[in-house]
């Protein structure tokens, strides 16, 4: 068994944002015992949004040719420029990391300026990293109707305390839930009229000895503000996790929001290493253009002896929807 269900958030939208997606072959990643202090950068070596490159390696730390680093990062120009520094929201596209040990990884921007970031993929202690992929958005910090941001466990609790057990009344299973609150800007939303909140994993730190279950959501969504929740369940240790977080108006024209939830996958018997869905925009009205879509990862439920391999990704895309690919 090597998995059962991913679950994708899918986003699309024709004006006022830049999206891209990067990936990391195994090829470009070596080992190393420690992460530098500094994210050594070559700005000449940037590539404009939406093109996949290969993650620069931080130089000077090599160990051994055929294995993996801590660190990667990659200089990311953002075309066209912004006026002033852009909020970034970053989504898992693509993981790849062996079983033997936790489940390390950490997605970081950092140095967001106007004219571009530096996107790291991170692991650590004796975790080893095969492969991974991110994606991004970007905002101008003047459209105040979309509201970006992340969190992490780490910011309310320690490594070796989870969450503690409760029950779900709708599954009738018993889960561990990180939460927290988070409230907009007065003003942001009208009254009675609550944003879509979109959520995606970003950091990951499982225990090695039971599979890896793991989703973020949002839920108590109102226009004052929401509550963001990791969750886990079945005996499941997670040290630590963390999400990012987009909300824009229901409705807002030229953008389309969804989650997308493969009804073969959800009791993870059989598991299934492929699946699709078709993406119709057309329901709510297509596009005069083919939109861009940023689509991340937002649950996880992977058998631990096996490597972690996880993939979601967006073909076809047209005026009128598009088709999601999730493989392991």
């Amino acid at each position: 068994m090597s998995s059962t269900s991913k679950q994708p958030f899918l986003f699309c939208g024709t004006d006022g944002l830049q999206a891209g997606s990067y990936n990391a072959p195994s090829s470009n990643l070596i080992e190393n015992e420690g992460a530098p202090s500094h994210l050594a950068v070559n700005r000449s070596k940037c590539w404009p949004a939406g093109k996949k490159i290969h993650l620069e390696i931080v130089p000077g730390i090599r160990k051994a040719v055929d294995n993996v680093v801590p660190l990667n990062s990659r200089g990311i120009d953002l075309d066209p420029l912004y006026l002033t520094p852009p909020r970034v929201a970053l989504g898992r596209a693509q993981l790849d990391e062996a079983h033997n040990a936790n489940i390390r990884v950490r997605l970081g921007a950092e140095a967001i300026s106007k004219q571009g970031f530096v996107l790291s993929m991170d692991t650590r202690a004796d975790s080893v990293m095969r492969n991974a992929g991110a994606t991004w958005l970007d905002f101008p910090t003047s459209e105040q109707h979309f509201q970006v941001g992340s969190w992490s466990t780490l910011e309310d609790r320690g490594v070796q305390d989870p969450a503690q057990p409760v029950h779900d009344e709708t599954s009738g299973k018993i889960v561990r839930r990180d939460t927290t609150q988070t409230d907009f800007p007065r003003n942001t939303y009208a009254a009675g009229q609550p944003p879509q909140v979109l959520t995606w994993l970003t950091d990951l730190d499982l225990g090695k000895d039971a599979n890896w279950r793991i989703m973020c959501y949002a839920k108590a969504i109102t226009n004052k503000g929401f509550d963001i929740v990791i969750e886990t369940w079945g005996n499941t240790f997670c040290h630590s996790a963390g999400a990012s977080r987009v909300a824009h108006p229901a409705g807002w024209k030229g953008y389309r929001a969804a989650r997308s939830v493969p009804l073969t996958c959800g009791s993870g018997i059989p598991p299934i290493k492929k699946t699709k869905g078709k993406v119709m925009i057309a329901d709510e009205g297509a596009f005069d253009k083919s939109p861009k879509v940023f689509i991340g990862i937002s649950a996880l439920d992977m058998d631990s002896a096996k490597n972690i391999r996880a993939k979601i990704f967006a073909n076809k895309i047209s005026s009128d929807g598009f088709t999601w690919y999730r493989e392991s």
